[in-house]
């Protein structure tokens, strides 16, 4: 948590800070969806982000969209992006 609390400090009044992002996504978090302890790991970590800087939102985990501001859902990008091949050929 300590590092947590250097970068608010740091960046608290950074106008290009929108949002603390303190996890991406729930990669090296094992069994997130399923695993209390980690659930309360993150839950801790996202309070204590949310008390350093109450100005702010923070950014979701996806299984854990609930205790969190911020809904960012990864789309798979391949079924999007090909509906444009039309103007590559």
């Amino acid at each position: 948590m300590l590092l947590i609390s250097e970068l608010i400090a740091r960046d608290l009044n950074h106008p290009c800070i929108v949002a603390w992002v303190p996890f991406n996504e729930s990669f090296g978090i094992r069994d997130i969806d399923s695993n209390t302890s980690a659930q309360n790991f993150v839950a801790a970590v996202v309070s204590d982000t949310r008390a350093l800087d109450t100005s702010r939102p923070v950014q979701a985990i996806v299984p854990l969209v609930s205790i969190l501001g911020i809904d960012s859902l990864s789309y798979k990008l391949g079924p999007l992006l090909n509906q444009f091949d039309h103007l590559t050929n």
